[in-house]
């Protein structure tokens, strides 16, 4: 995760510089703003994308009746404390040396 957060810190840091380079220097800001919008573009497409995954679950997600959802957290939450309780038992059982 810091290795990602660099390179997204100083690609953004180095696009900045760059961009200020360039309009200090005299281009166009439109020719610099097709500029960027073209090497963004992966970056528009990555966000529409993940839009359309979260609309498609709203969708999916308000079709199911709250009381089931409900439940199931409830569900979820007695497995993680059954799971605890048991690795909790199981390690004073062989491991604690009295």
């Amino acid at each position: 995760m810091r290795a990602a957060f660099l390179v997204v810190a100083s690609g953004a840091a180095a696009s900045v510089v760059a961009a200020f380079y360039l309009a200090f220097n005299g281009a166009e800001t439109g020719a610099l703003v097709a500029e960027v919008g073209e090497q963004l573009g992966l970056f528009a497409k990555l966000y529409h994308a993940g839009v359309w995954v979260v609309e498609f679950a709203a969708n999916v997600f308000s079709g199911i009746p709250a009381i089931w959802l409900y439940g199931g957290m409830a569900v979820v939450a007695a497995l993680y404390a059954t799971f605890f309780g048991l690795g909790a038992a199981a390690y004073r059982a062989l491991y604690r040396h009295n």
